[in-house]
């Protein structure tokens, strides 16, 4: 979406650039299909560009979320399957205990990552970094 977005607006402008001006009514350079997005919604070029901007404000903060959200989701599966492998981390003695072999000996569920994991992806982003250095130090 952002990229695509992206190379929308350069192309757009570009070939505004070359035709358009800013008090150009924007039917003189769009088309308007539906009812809803008429030409007379905005008054020239320069408010039609203006819209343009907040949408692309909004593609970015869209982008931001989907961002923050596809790295929240990749850290509470990281984080468990960290910690299971080794233990020790939660103790300050990293690669002392083999969680490994924990699992292997059937104990899958013998500890509960889900403090962690939550501590990690969410309230403030200060606070979920302090937590996961508490687990890499």
């Amino acid at each position: 979406m952002y990229t695509a977005f992206d190379n929308a607006k350069a192309y757009t402008y570009s070939n505004l650039g070359k035709t358009a001006s800013w008090a150009d009514p924007p039917d003189k350079h769009f088309k308007f299909p539906y009812r809803l997005l008429r030409q007379d919604q905005f008054s020239d070029l320069k408010d039609w560009s203006n819209a343009f901007n907040d949408v692309e404000n909004w593609i970015n903060l869209n982008a931001l979320v989907a961002i923050s959200s596809n790295l929240e989701t990749y850290l509470a599966t990281v984080v468990p399957l960290a910690l299971a492998s080794d233990v020790g981390a939660l103790y300050g003695a990293p690669r002392r205990i083999d969680g490994i072999e924990i699992l292997k000996h059937g104990h899958a569920k013998a500890f509960n990552f889900e403090q962690q994991a939550v501590a990690c992806t969410k309230d403030h982003w200060s606070k979920r970094l302090a937590a996961y250095e508490r687990l890499t130090c």
